[in-house]
């Protein structure tokens, strides 16, 4: 049995519910008026939303989603650990980098008696300031053509991950919305 209810009824309900202070009954009663032929003109702007509202309560999930969304998560953790091992082998390369740097900042120059500063490098003795410099400066720009070859390394597997990852995130956050939907907790 339909309650027939005027405009003015429909308003504050409408109102009610936009402001999201609508009951379930409430709402079954807007979508029962907006699924009715003879809608007030001033109302018709709402008819397609409450239409869609029940239109999407019919839809059915398919029997095999949950199969589905587990082999989604599946290939998700795969793509997950290659990205981890590739992190790992970055940050190991760096903390071998910052250990070398380390040493050599700390390493403190002998000192001859005339106070020049020297060094030793190969077992070598280097006392010209202007050798020993032109010496570190070739070090560290060997040091730096090999870290960022290392890093060219780390960086084109990673982007290639990121960038198939990213289809498979998209998937994720539909199949979260349609999880949520379905009452499904996508923690167990």
């Amino acid at each position: 049995m339909m309650i027939m209810m005027n405009i003015q009824d429909i308003k504050q309900l409408l109102d009610k519910y936009f402001a999201a202070e609508t009951s379930q009954e409430e709402e079954r009663k807007l979508s029962a008026y907006f699924s009715r032929s003879d809608i007030d003109s001033e109302l018709l702007p709402y008819t397609s939303l409450f239409r869609q509202i029940v239109e999407e309560k019919q839809l059915t999930a398919p029997a095999n989603i949950a199969d589905k969304l587990k082999e989604i998560q599946q290939r998700q953790h795969k793509h997950k650990t290659v990205y981890t091992r590739y992190l790992g082998i970055s940050i190991s390369i760096a903390a071998g980098l910052l250990i070398l740097l380390t040493i050599g900042l700390l390493h403190k120059p002998a000192q001859s008696n005339n106070g020049i500063f020297i060094m030793y490098s190969n077992g070598q003795r280097i006392g010209d300031p202007v050798t020993a410099a032109e010496f570190t400066n070739k070090q560290l720009e060997k040091l730096l053509v090999s870290f960022n070859k290392a890093s060219d390394l780390i960086t084109k597997p990673i982007n290639t991950v990121e960038q198939s990852l990213a289809p498979l995130k998209k998937t994720n956050e539909q199949l979260t919305k349609v999880e949520q939907l379905l009452g499904f907790n996508s923690q167990q």
